[in-house]
């Protein structure tokens, strides 16, 4: 029996690939949990941000990885349940090194979650958005005892 292409469903990671390969413009829209990432997807858009901002606020936790990537985890399998949409998730810093990172990744992969992303800085992770000049930012080392 042959199926047609159309009625043959693309892997997210694949409608992804085709996001990064397209000549169009393209957007992903910030999405927190699974009832965002469906108004993401009905509104049209062709791919979610699954934002380490946004999933902490969530949570009620601040964004320096308070929330595990275990956490994480759990709201983007949801995310993912809910739609048919790739999911790009903020991987903060990696959740601390190479061997969390490579789980996290593996676990992605099986909850049918397309990419991640991850910044160049050290575990645990400031706010990008906080300037280092801060006090607020000055006051949280002094409280780790790193000023």
């Amino acid at each position: 029996m042959m199926t047609s292409s159309a009625t043959r469903e693309i892997s997210k990671t694949q409608q992804f690939k085709q996001l990064l390969q397209s000549r169009r413009l393209e957007f992903l829209m910030e999405a927190h949990n699974a009832l965002s990432a469906r108004i993401v997807e009905e509104a049209g858009f062709r791919g979610i941000w699954a934002s380490g901002l946004s999933i902490s606020a969530a949570l009620g936790v601040r964004d320096n990885n308070e929330a595990s990537w275990t956490q994480v985890l759990e709201v983007v399998e949801f995310m993912s349940d809910a739609t048919r949409i790739p999911i790009l998730l903020d991987g903060d810093t990696g959740y601390g090194n190479f061997n969390n990172m490579r789980r996290l990744v593996k676990k992605l992969e099986q909850r049918g979650v397309a990419a991640v992303c991850i910044e160049d800085k050290l575990f645990p992770k400031t706010n990008s958005f906080i300037d280092e000049r801060t006090s607020a930012a000055r006051h949280d080392r002094r409280i780790h005892g790193q000023d």
